[in-house]
């Protein structure tokens, strides 16, 4: 008997391509698709195909279903008038009755904060763009983690005339904020995009970065961040976990079944840090001194008593004077330097689990893998299958 062939669902993507975060997004489904084969895919190159863009071909008798990562409210609004089984994000805020994408913008600060205060810094800024309530979030949940420090944060407040936003019109704006924050200073910005303006303020205004402002920016775009003056640090999000994710909860819905997640949850991956934020804004000589020593040896267990000997002071005035100027301990930032290290190998190489506890100098994967889920919650083997793309 011919075998009956498996009925497939008829899929839209609305995804923005011209952005990381999308793409990565896309690269999450295609895997779902690959291993399930149960979807036909219909594909909106909006920001390519204006005609396409235009189309209101959001039918009930022509799709299954929808994914919608994309910033364009009148393409949103289609969406949501389809009544079709559909993942969403939100333009400017999320979308009731749906199951939207979230960003953890709480863990993407801490992250950032984290960040400045590991390379000494004391005073905290935050430029982003107040018509997009997740950038509002991000500066109030900044806000919250440095006041629980009892540091305050600086907000650049941009202008409300749409004419002023030009950035023809607003670089010179930003410029002269820019000028009036205390220096050193550390500057979390919104996304790629907006940190490429800052950086082109900053040298506008002759302000040296990262000497006067370090600035870290999120979402690790490799067609921006590598090629800004200076290179952008920032932080990448697991973006091919969630559109995994978002496969599963659309196939469920379009199956009459309760998704397992009610939010698809964006987390943040380490910071990648490149010269925008390389330095030690350390007054202090003797733990600049011992913060280098760290990361040049990151990849040997190294002891309080071996950073102190380096840096000739005694281990408890080692301990003290981390504890008052960075706010935790020696142990805890080669511990911090050295988990980061792992996750960059379990994510960016091949090498086998066994092969990078010798690399980081763990005499057995036992010991190795204690050392991992003591911070990071899960064992390294399960980190790589959870993010890796």
């Amino acid at each position: 008997m011919p075998v009956k062939p498996i009925k497939k669902f008829r899929v839209l993507l609305l995804v923005d391509l011209n952005c990381i975060t999308g793409r990565t997004l896309l690269k999450g489904i295609s895997q779902y698709v690959q291993e399930f084969n149960n979807w036909e895919i219909t594909m909106n190159l909006s920001y390519l195909d204006k005609d396409h863009r235009n189309s209101s071909q959001i039918r009930k008798d022509r799709f299954d279903g929808i994914i919608a990562f994309t910033v364009e409210k009148k393409m949103l609004t289609k969406v949501l008038r389809s009544g079709l089984p559909a993942i969403v994000r939100g333009v400017y805020k999320p979308v009731p009755g749906y199951i939207n994408f979230y960003i953890d913008n709480m863990m993407v600060c801490k992250k950032a904060y984290d960040h400045f205060r590991h390379l000494g810094f004391e005073r905290f800024a935050y430029c982003g763009l107040d018509s997009l309530y997740w950038s509002r979030e991000r500066r109030e949940a900044l806000r919250n983690i440095t006041a629980t420090d009892g540091y305050q944060l600086i907000a650049y407040p941009r202008p409300r005339s749409q004419k002023l936003r030009m950035w023809k019109n607003e670089k010179a704006i930003l410029a002269k904020w820019l000028e009036s924050l205390p220096k050193p200073i550390g500057l979390l910005v919104a996304t790629d995009f907006r940190g490429r303006e800052v950086l082109e303020a900053c040298q506008y205004a002759r302000i040296a970065v990262p000497e006067e402002i370090a600035v870290l920016s999120v979402d690790d775009d490799d067609c921006i961040c590598p090629f800004t003056n200076p290179p952008l640090s920032s932080i990448g999000r697991f973006f091919h976990k969630a559109g995994y994710e978002a496969a599963l909860a659309l196939n469920d819905l379009m199956s009459g079944k309760t998704p397992k997640n009610h939010e698809i949850i964006i987390e943040p991956q380490d910071v990648t840090q490149r010269q925008s934020t390389n330095i030690l804004a350390v007054e202090n000589p003797t733990i600049a001194k011992a913060l280098l020593f760290i990361r040049s040896e990151k990849n040997k267990i190294l002891t309080i008593e071996q950073v102190a000997g380096h840096v000739a002071v005694h281990s408890r005035v080692l301990y003290n004077l981390f504890k008052k100027h960075l706010g935790h301990t020696v142990h805890e930032e080669i511990q911090r330097v050295r988990t980061d290290e792992i996750s960059r190998l379990l994510l960016e190489t091949d090498m086998t689990v066994s092969e990078i506890a010798g690399e980081m100098g763990f005499q057995d994967a036992a010991n190795f893998a204690r050392y991992f889920r003591k911070t990071k919650g899960m064992s390294p083997s399960d980190f790589r299958t959870h993010y890796k793309p």
